[in-house]
């Protein structure tokens, strides 16, 4: 569908209906009409993104900020995740320059990839499971297999290859960097 037309006719619809049109989209891997729901959701429904509030032993409780944005989450895993879609979403040109990337990787890890198999090059079986990975827009896959000071420092290496300064455009506060 014309993106304009998508986004004259989304612009009408209800939370739960844009929530189904975003699976949607990312199921088709549509980055530019995702990009228009999530808009659209912001505007709408500010934190309609944040999960419910579950007490639970052994998760890290964060705030993420990210250029005025801000949300509470769960986990540190949730956390990351978030600020990594923003940073990826704004940073799009500058995320598709695999040498950037390469800057941003560690020695030892990927942390970002186009595939779970190429995120996880070096020991393969992580790649079998999910909930080592999460799928972000422009069909990258990020390792989530990581300690929490292990994420902050993903989020360090990509804010400098996207160009956004912490903390003044991003901050991820409240958790134990161990």
């Amino acid at each position: 569908m014309d993106i304009e037309k998508f986004a004259r006719m989304i612009s009408s619809k209800p939370k739960d209906a844009l929530l189904t049109i975003l699976k949607n989209v990312r199921s088709k891997n549509a980055p530019d009409h995702e990009l228009l729901v999530i808009q659209e959701l912001d505007g709408k429904y500010p934190g309609w993104d944040s999960p419910k509030r579950i007490t639970t032993s052994g998760r890290t409780h964060n705030r993420a900020t990210y250029k005025g944005k801000e949300r509470t989450f769960d986990t540190a895993k949730e956390g990351l995740i978030w600020l990594v879609e923003q940073m990826v979403r704004d940073g799009k040109h500058l995320v598709d320059t695999e040498k950037k990337l390469e800057i941003a990787a560690s020695q030892k890890r990927k942390y970002l990839a186009r595939s779970p198999m190429e995120l996880f090059s070096s020991s393969k079986h992580l790649a079998d499971d999910a909930n080592n990975f999460a799928k972000l827009p422009y069909g990258w896959f990020l390792n989530v297999n990581l300690s929490n000071k292990a994420k902050f420092e993903v989020l360090a290496r990509l804010s400098w290859v996207v160009n956004i300064k912490f903390p003044e455009e991003w901050d991820w506060v409240g958790m134990a960097l161990t």
